[in-house]
Order: structure tokens, then C-alpha cells, then sequence
């Protein structure tokens, strides 16, 4: 089992949003800072919703490790989160870091 987000239990609260995720009998506490929140300019609470899958498994993930703050909850910030790929153009910064061979950077840095 892992842990899901329990119904109706998603919040916004200041600068960040707060789930309550269950596993069986369990529940747990989940902090999204606002740094890993969804950049839409749309409905938050259905940004957040669009990316359960993701928030859940970064908080099973920590959850499981025992990575909690101090007060006992799981905090997700932008640093869990990898960078979404980029849905238009092509990024030459990734492919002039990413290879190795010098003729390939020379032809993206043209």
C-alpha cells in the first residue's frame, strides 16, 4: 500500500497547500511548499489534482524514508519535484550539457 490523498482533504493555506493522505488506518500530513505548487493560472485545488500521482508519490516516497519535518509531516518542495519537460521548442542548453562530444556543442553553440 501507499499513501493517496483522502477525498474532499485538500487545502490552501497561505503560501502553500496542506493533504491529508491516508494508508490504511494511517494518516498523514502533507505540506506542498508553494515553490512546488502547479504555475497554472487556473483553479489551484485542479492544478493540484492534475498532478496527484506525482505529489503522492514524492509523499509515500519521503513518508517510507522517514523524511519528516519536526512537527511529524511530510513537506514537498521544488527540489522533490524534476523539471517538467518542455512541451514546445527544443532546449540546445540540454543537449550542450548532456554530450560529451565537443563538435556537437560547437554546432549548438552556433
Amino acid at each position: 500500500m501507499s499513501l493517496v490523498t483522502v477525498p474532499g482533504k485538500i487545502r490552501l493555506c497561505g503560501t502553500h497547500a496542506v493533504l491529508v493522505m491516508a494508508e490504511g488506518n494511517l494518516h498523514q500530513a502533507v505540506c506542498i511548499a508553494g515553490d512546488a505548487l502547479p504555475s497554472s493560472t487556473g483553479d489551484m485545488i485542479q492544478g493540484l489534482i492534475e498532478r496527484l500521482d506525482l505529489y503522492e508519490g514524492i509523499a509515500d516516497r519521503k513518508f517510507m524514508d522517514g523524511e519528516l519535518a519536526y512537527d511529524g509531516r511530510v513537506w514537498i518542495t521544488s527540489s522533490d519535484i524534476d523539471p517538467l519537460p518542455r512541451k514546445t521548442g527544443f532546449d540546445n542548453r540540454w543537449l550542450a550539457h548532456s554530450t560529451r562530444s565537443s563538435s556537437v556543442n560547437q554546432i549548438v553553440a552556433d
